[in-house]
């Protein structure tokens, strides 16, 4: 059996993280939530992916929108 090189375990990584989201947005209980978005955390993790935030506290505008 052949070694895969780093970037056709990043690109299978990746492959698996994306199963994982669909999984996510096809699940209908919160526990079916949680073990895919478990499962997408740590093939993210395995890809080397970082997950991204940002600085305004997650996408929101600062200082203006509606309430």
């Amino acid at each position: 059996m052949k070694r895969r090189d780093s970037f056709q375990r990043k690109a299978y990584a990746i492959h698996r993280m994306s199963s994982a989201a669909q999984r996510y947005m096809r699940a209908t209980s919160p526990a079916d939530r949680e073990k895919a978005r478990a499962w997408m955390d740590r093939w993210r993790a395995a890809s080397g992916l970082r997950q991204f935030r940002l600085g305004n506290g997650g996408g929101r505008v600062k200082g203006g929108g509606a309430g």
